[in-house]
């Protein structure tokens, strides 16, 4: 009757509580005491985190992560001036780059490309745009030769 909360929690814990758990809390002691040690000894050698040093990481994130959408002009055979852009994708946890290129001053025909290469995609995107323009007409063999020469 003039049991505290706690006293019958820790009688209650007791009784229910079977040897074998109890042989368990003594075997994970050494264990415990052994990462605290661990964490004790290694604490000084840790490097501190400023906020100072996130703060310079996140522009030159921030720049990497923008430099990965790009547009520009290109010229096509020495007398077009087309349009590119690119775009990043991620596709099966893996960077992958869209290109797209056209010439609206020209034709409505577009160019893509799907690739890992960011330094190769607008290339290929342009390949593609020539080859549908070599389908429909509009360009010759030898302009789609002599841009794939070169």
């Amino acid at each position: 009757m003039g049991e505290t909360p706690r006293q019958h929690h820790q009688n209650h814990s007791r009784s229910s509580s079977s040897s074998s758990s109890t042989l368990q809390d003594k075997r994970m002691r050494p264990s415990v005491l052994c990462a605290l040690v661990m964490v004790a000894v290694m604490a000084p050698y840790l490097p501190q985190c400023h906020a100072q040093g996130w703060e310079a990481l996140l522009p030159a994130f921030v720049d990497k992560l923008s430099g990965l959408w790009r547009n520009g002009e290109v010229e096509l055979l020495g007398r077009h001036y087309c349009s590119f852009a690119v775009k990043p994708k991620i596709k099966s946890w893996e960077l992958y780059f869209l290109g797209t290129v056209s010439c609206p001053g020209w034709t409505r025909i577009r160019g893509h490309s799907e690739t890992r290469s960011y330094s190769n995609v607008v290339n290929k995107a342009t390949e593609d745009f020539l080859r549908n323009a070599l389908k429909a007409g509009i360009i010759t063999e030898e302009d789609l030769n002599t841009w794939l020469n070169n």
